[in-house]
């Protein structure tokens, strides 16, 4: 599934519905449009095949064709319950949950045993920590199966110093697998979500479809050789590709 796109089971979930109860919603809205089972449709027939039953054959065979409709309820449910399980186990995160100190042991040690745990330690006053909060954020709401916690620098750790923030460690199986002090190699203050997310995919911490961004030189270049065509005449058909370079150039992608 893309990341991004809400389906109707993860919409009932975020209301706060529990997998047993959207699988019974999904379950009767799939056989609802299936038409496989009217209620009172159901009943009559059912109602109508007894009373013209002459033989116990007959009639056998019309308990046998009920115990099929509820063995196939049944298995269809049961498939629905274990495809929901999976995918709220895949989408159980969606934010950047901020933790204190006494959390750390079980909300990223503990916890980057299930999955990846990316930990941002922070100050407010350090600029470049919103830069990175913002890509987080995004990046968190894009990749709803890994954990994305932060935690104030000095909370954490005491005396850490303001010039190696922003910090990200990145947790799995209980360890530091990764670490990434300050935007010096993402781009300074420049650093695009784009950017931190393909470092990521890089790292093995998550898997972009997105593939390694643009430099912002090409951007650049492109951008400048698009308005020489543009001025001297001879790049009317580039005109759409033109447009969407200045585009990208303007928004720092």
């Amino acid at each position: 599934m893309k990341h991004g796109i809400i389906t109707k089971e993860q919409a009932l979930l975020a209301k706060g519905l529990d997998v047993d109860s959207v699988a019974t919603i999904l379950v009767k809205d799939t056989l609802d449009d299936m038409g496989f089972f009217d209620e009172e449709d159901h009943k009559v027939t059912t109602q109508e095949r007894a009373e013209a039953a002459t033989t116990n054959e007959e009639l056998d065979d019309l308990e046998d064709d009920l115990s099929d409709d509820d063995k196939f309820m049944a298995e269809y449910r049961e498939k629905r319950l274990a495809d929901l399980r999976a995918q709220a186990a895949q989408e159980k995160f969606g934010s950047v949950e901020e933790i204190a100190k006494v959390d750390w042991a079980r909300q990223v040690n503990q916890a980057s045993e299930e999955s990846w745990v990316i930990c941002h330690l922070y100050q407010d006053s350090v600029e470049a920590c919103g830069v990175m909060d913002r890509a987080l954020i995004e990046l968190s709401q894009r990749f709803k199966e890994l954990k994305f916690v932060k935690i104030k620098s000095t909370s954490a750790i005491e005396n850490f110093p303001d010039k190696n923030l922003p910090a990200v460690f990145c947790y799995h199986e209980g360890v530091m697998q990764h670490q990434i002090v300050t935007l010096a190699k993402l781009g300074g203050l420049a650093m695009r979500t784009a950017d931190l997310e393909w470092h990521l995919h890089t790292l093995g911490v998550l898997t972009s479809s997105s593939g390694p961004p643009r430099s912002r030189n090409q951007t650049r270049l492109n951008v400048a050789e698009m308005r020489r065509r543009q001025e001297n005449g001879d790049g009317s058909e580039n005109e759409e590709e033109y447009e969407d370079d200045m585009e990208e150039y303007m928004n720092g992608k």
